[in-house]
């Protein structure tokens, strides 16, 4: 599965207004239904029961201590750019962030099951709202920064 499918998130969340988002597969490592452990190191699929990487987002490190995984990474930037997002919706507004991250690649309307499979698109406009962010909190007397 494609980086970017975790990185659009937080676009999504984003856009959708979402409350929230559950990830249910942090840590497991047993097959479907739990019916048996299974090493992440050498089955990352839970036994066949699910897209490689799915079922975990970290690998068990030494003393108790996770290994993130690239996919851990990933997400972290969705959930990073959501931040981002939500700062410069309060500094300039929702709709001038929606019509920076309203793509699907194909001029298109971001949704669940649209959205750009560019990874420099994600880049592109987090270094967009990063800018904008930066412009008005330069703009925003002291007493009112949102950081």
């Amino acid at each position: 599965m494609p980086s970017v499918r975790n990185r659009v998130l937080g676009h999504q969340l984003f856009a959708l207004e979402c409350a929230g988002f559950l990830h249910w597969g942090f840590n497991f490592y047993n097959s479907a239904h739990s019916l048996a452990p299974v090493d992440p190191f050498k089955d990352t699929c839970a036994g066949g029961a699910f897209p490689g990487g799915d079922a975990f987002l970290v690998y068990p490190g030494p003393d108790g201590v996770p290994w993130e995984s690239i996919r851990y990474k990933v997400f972290a930037q969705a959930m990073w750019d959501h931040r981002a997002l939500s700062l410069l919706a309060k500094l300039a507004g929702r709709e001038e962030v929606l019509a920076l991250i309203d793509t699907n690649g194909s001029g298109g309307s971001l949704a669940m099951d649209s959205f750009s499979y560019d990874p420099l698109h994600y880049r592109r406009v987090r270094e967009l709202v990063n800018q904008g962010i930066v412009q008005r909190v330069g703009q925003t007397p002291r007493a009112h920064q949102l950081i």
